[in-house]
This record gives C-alpha cells, structure tokens and sequence, in this order.
C-alpha cells in the first residue's frame, strides 16, 4: 500500500515538472540561429563529429516519434542533483533530439502541421550544448551560472531569461568542453549553491 502511494506521488510530481516546462516551452522562440548570431558564431549542423550530431534520417525519425505521442520526454533529459536545497526546481540539457522533439510536438499540436527536417536543423546547432533551469520565484537573479570541468570554470557565451526570472536557458560552446568526460553544472547563489553532474554520454 506505502509502495502504491510513493509511486503514485512520484507519478504526479512528474507529471507537473512536465506540464510546468511545456508551458515554458510554448512560449520559446526556437530561433537558434538568431542567437548564435549574437555571439558571433555559425549556426550549423552539419559536424558528424559533435556528441549529439542527428542524420536527416534520424531527424525524420524524431520528428515522426514526435507527432505521434503526447509524452515529453523531459525525464531522460534532467540532470542528476547533488544537493536537494535551493531555489531551483530542476535543470536539464537541451540536445538537439530533445529540441525537435519538443519544436515538432509543438507545432503538431498548436499549429496541425509536421515540421520538415529543414526546418529542424535550422533550430538546432553544433556550435553549443544549452541547459535550462527552471528556479523558484523568480530567483534567476541571485545565482550565476558556470560549468567546472577538471577544475577549469567555463563561462556561458549567452543566456536567455524567460518568464521573469523563472526559466533560463544558458549555451556553453563546445569548444570549451571536453565532452568524453564528466563535468558539473554550478548555480552559485550566496550561501545557495547547486550543482548538476553531467554525463555527457548519457544522453542523445
């Protein structure tokens, strides 16, 4: 019976993570290569050799997944906490398979339409691997963010704060990342710090 019950709590509270970041999601541009522009790099896709590359096929894939199913996703994407107290509800990485799955589910269910591949690599790149984190009562303000990879601090090259505060979704280049290796995502507040570890491997 206490088995049932935690499980069903579990379920719910899944449940909500997912609805409270469709609602954030529906209200994100998707415009990629705008915000590339804006730190001066390419939009691209087109390197085989980026962690998360997808093929035309693959994409398609994705795509058909998508538009078939009202799941999101979102659990296989959120990053493992190491400690529980803060103003943070969660954070996750946005692979180029978790955007298109997201942008295709969207528009599908807003706009009664199928995204062509074309239109899924022109918001995705391989220049960057974002993260979103969704915090507490507007408490963007009060953390920075970083990324720590065998003791070197990696500073974002752009944040996008959303929703007043509420949601942000931060790029690291991947050319300061040694993706073959673990790192941690840092949320330093005052007396509040957060931290994610990051397989990079462990997602697609």
């Amino acid at each position: 019976m206490i088995k049932k019950m935690i499980w069903s709590t579990l379920i719910t509270c899944c449940s909500i993570c997912v609805i409270v970041v469709m609602l954030f999601r529906n209200d994100m541009s998707f415009t990629f290569g705008h915000q590339m522009d804006e730190v001066n790099k390419p939009h691209t896709f087109e390197n085989e050799d980026y962690i998360f590359f997808l093929d035309d096929t693959t994409i398609e894939s994705v795509i058909k997944q998508a538009v078939s199913t009202t799941n999101d996703p979102l659990m296989d994407y959120l990053l493992p906490v190491s400690n529980q107290e803060s103003d943070i509800f969660f954070a996750y990485i946005e692979t180029p398979k978790y955007q298109i799955e997201s942008l295709a589910r969207m528009t599908y269910y807003k706009f009664g339409r199928v995204i062509s591949v074309s239109e899924a690599k022109n918001n995705v790149t391989d220049q960057y691997i974002p993260f979103s984190i969704r915090f507490k009562n507007n408490a963007e303000n009060d953390y920075e963010s970083i990324l720590i990879q065998d003791d070197e601090v990696i500073q974002p090259k752009r944040k996008v704060v959303k929703n007043n505060g509420n949601f942000i979704t931060i790029f690291f280049s991947v050319d300061d990342i040694n993706v073959a290796r673990e790192a941690t995502l840092k949320l330093l507040g005052e007396n509040k710090d957060k931290a994610f570890t990051i397989d990079f491997s462990s997602y697609e």
